[in-house]
């Protein structure tokens, strides 16, 4: 992920999003942040091919977060990362994603 390149975070949780908005913030990256990804897909056609993915491995709606990202990279999306607290084993057959990482915001200090 390049410093500045705009990221996208889809979390149901919204101490996360407010968390990771801050990081984000005091960092100097850009950030869009959604809580179902209805609406994520709704705002896709803003998002250029470089945007930065992170994605929840659990919504509430029971949709999974790894199956949110294949259809971003049927799109042509490729920085794809999955945020969760399920270990990366769980997720080897997904080869759309980039990386299996905890829900610790990149640019935390």
């Amino acid at each position: 992920m390049a410093q500045n390149s705009l990221c996208v975070l889809l979390d149901d949780d919204q101490l996360i999003l407010a968390s990771w908005a801050l990081a984000a913030r005091e960092a100097g990256v850009p950030l869009e942040k959604f809580s179902q990804s209805e609406d994520l897909m709704a705002h896709l056609s803003k998002f250029p091919a470089d945007t930065t993915f992170f994605l929840d491995a659990r919504l509430a709606n029971g949709e999974k977060g790894e199956e949110v990202a294949r259809k971003l990279y049927e799109f042509g999306y490729q920085e794809l990362h999955l945020v969760t607290g399920y270990p990366p084993s769980e997720f080897a057959s997904c080869y759309w994603l980039k990386s299996v990482r905890d829900k610790d915001p990149p640019w935390k200090k």
